[in-house]
């Protein structure tokens, strides 16, 4: 089957792989979130959606490639019907990642990872390009770690590849993980990860970057350090998203509930590069519940246009002094008004 994928620009044309062969050999399981605007499916990139209809995306087309298994593969007599396919296209990709739970809430970094993302964008790694050339970050465009192009692979694999992304890397360390690099104290056998590459037969960022290609250049400590970058890799969602506080009148006066709210609202107050929360307050008077939407001037409006905005002094006096708790959330970027007042998406 021929490959009609668009390859990475920073990878020579020399050496591709044209065809798509039937015998892919065993290769680990992916992820179905964040399929989005990437590209080709597959390690392969196998499931093209070079045959999509009008008004499809490669992606919605690439995925409904997929039908087939479900005869070929689950044992069903039949494919889902289109009807169905495309509901359950329309469903898979709006799945995303969440926030990557080792990165700060507030978005930043140690300095060790902010070593390793300096390394990932300005050295060669690889006698071609940095990481970034083919493991593309861009968060605002919505690249974590591929642009959904492929690559050639080398001597030591026949086919050519999808360039995978870089946002679940903290969920695979474990199997074959040699936990004795520089700096990595010896913690184990590690049997909860799947392992990196397309086979997972690596079991950490650094085992897999022991490779020749890389260690020419990185060298054992610099390996190390671009690991620490790359378990801390962004994703869809900002760290912050979900962060939740409730203030009640025994907590209120307390520094480090009061370091937190200031957290909550800096973060839902970044708009740039991309928007990083929505803040929501929630308090309940009675048996009514009030809701509000922090808007860009770090006033809460409720949901009621006539009433006024308030402060969060203002919102916190009114309920604390009634004895009655706030609770603050952090909620994906848009979605402030849907959740708080509970509309329709």
């Amino acid at each position: 089957v021929d490959n009609p994928n668009a390859y990475n620009e920073n990878i020579p044309s020399i050496g591709r792989n044209a065809t798509l062969h039937p015998m892919k050999g065993p290769m680990m399981t992916q992820s179905l979130r964040g399929m989005r605007g990437k590209g080709p499916m597959h390690w392969r990139g196998d499931r093209t959606g070079q045959n999509r209809q009008r008004g499809e995306t490669l992606e919605e087309a690439a995925f409904k490639e997929f039908n087939e298994a479900f005869v070929g593969l689950l044992g069903r007599e039949q494919e889902l019907p289109r009807e169905e396919m495309d509901k359950f296209t329309d469903f898979a990709l709006q799945l995303s990642y969440p926030p990557n739970p080792i990165r700060k809430l507030d978005n930043s970094l140690t300095p060790v990872q902010a070593e390793g993302e300096e390394i990932y964008h300005t050295i060669n790694t690889d006698l071609i390009a940095t990481c970034n050339g083919c493991h593309k970050l861009s968060p605002e465009e919505g690249f974590f770690g591929t642009d959904g192009t492929m690559s050639i692979e080398g001597p030591g694999v026949a086919e050519d590849f999808k360039i995978p992304h870089l946002r679940n890397m903290y969920q695979k360390i474990g199997m074959f993980a040699d936990n004795t690099q520089v700096d990595s104290p010896y913690l184990g056998n590690q049997i909860r990860g799947f392992g990196f590459d397309h086979q997972g037969s690596s079991g950490s960022v650094s085992n897999f970057l022991d490779a020749l290609v890389f260690n020419l250049l990185l060298g054992p400590e610099r390996r190390v350090i671009v690991e620490q970058f790359v378990l801390a890799f962004p994703s869809e969602l900002n760290p912050i998203v979900g962060q939740q506080l409730t203030i009640s009148p025994a907590n209120h006066g307390r520094s480090d509930v009061q370091a937190r709210l200031l957290l909550l609202e800096q973060r839902a107050a970044i708009k740039a590069p991309r928007p990083e929360c929505d803040l929501i307050a929630n308090a309940v008077s009675g048996d009514q519940i009030h809701s509000w939407v922090m808007n860009d001037n770090a006033r809460f409006v409720p949901a009621n246009p006539q009433a006024p905005a308030l402060s969060t002094l203002e919102l916190l006096s009114q309920f604390l002094a009634a004895n009655e708790p706030v609770t603050f959330t952090c909620t994906p970027p848009g979605s402030g008004v849907r959740i708080a007042f509970r509309r329709g998406a």
